[in-house]
């Protein structure tokens, strides 16, 4: 049974029976668990897994030396690389020869908890050179040190065009 506290807080009470040696009724053991965090991640999880399945937006992770991580459908689609491909790699594949990594930069900011946004290019599978709008955000351990980047790209191109300011 799942009930709501006064603070707001998400508690699962759980009734035991509690029987005598000869099996006669004894008492009643209840036990109450706060499962307001436990939730709450639960419900952080879903809103990632969605937005990583939504193919027009890359989603990726990468460790703090540049490693991809992770790469979601969205990244396959839009960059053209399989996560087969991608994981294990440095994320220097994907940057066009002209764009110089910020990656220090970048760590440097993530390492104090900033969240950051920025527009780039990216080169797909093919060689052709999109404009992205890049979002990332630190990654953490148990312990709260930054392990590095979770990372979203969406094309600037889609961003502006006509029917997606009107249609969104």
């Amino acid at each position: 049974e799942r009930v709501s506290h006064l603070n707001g807080h998400l508690i699962e009470l759980r009734k035991l029976p509690i029987r005598a040696a000869d099996g006669a009724p004894g008492g009643l053991l209840c036990i109450a668990r706060d499962i307001t965090q436990q939730r709450r991640v639960s419900s952080a999880q879903a809103r990632a897994e969605a937005m990583a399945e939504h193919r027009s937006v890359a989603m990726f992770d990468r460790a703090l030396d540049g490693t991809i991580l992770t790469w979601g459908p969205g990244a396959e689609a839009m960059l053209g690389l399989t996560a087969e491909k991608a994981i294990g790699r440095n994320t220097a594949i994907i940057h066009p020869g002209d764009v110089r990594p910020t990656r220090e930069e970048n760590n440097n900011r993530l390492l104090f908890g900033e969240a950051i946004s920025f527009e780039s290019r990216r080169v797909t599978a093919n060689g052709d050179t999109v404009d992205v709008l890049v979002s990332q955000a630190p990654i953490r351990d148990g312990k709260g040190s930054v392990q590095g980047a979770s990372r979203s790209e969406e094309h600037t191109s889609e961003l502006q065009s006509p029917c997606n300011l009107v249609c969104r």
